[in-house]
């Protein structure tokens, strides 16, 4: 075989190896950002399934005062749930936060 015609083979093996290994690295960030996106999508549906959680404890709760007018151990009884409810959703925000070492749907970095 001619020298030139070897060289210059060699060069266009060489590019080809160079894109191949862009596209292969260009394939595995898709894969990465797609993961990530996934990951983004659970923590939300996760924050938002809590969100919606507080909401109907709030609703529970409006309801309970709002059936113990007049009656003060039902008034007690519903200010005691709204202590311990409060508490527990404290615990909970302190645990899942920045405040508590956390993140609100887990800590995406760890997954």
């Amino acid at each position: 075989m001619n020298w030139r015609f070897e060289k210059r083979l060699a060069r266009i093996e060489s590019k080809l190896d160079a894109i191949m290994r862009a596209q292969n690295l260009e394939i595995e960030m898709e894969f990465s950002n797609m993961k990530t996106t996934a990951e983004l999508i659970d923590a939300i549906e996760e924050q938002t399934s809590v969100v919606d959680g507080v909401a109907t404890l709030v609703d529970e709760l409006q309801d309970a005062v709002k059936n113990a007018a007049g009656d003060q151990a039902k008034i007690d009884a519903a200010f005691e749930k709204i202590k311990a409810n409060t508490k527990k959703i404290s615990d909970a925000m302190v645990e899942n936060t920045d405040a508590g070492g956390g993140s609100v749907g887990g800590n995406l970095e760890d997954n």
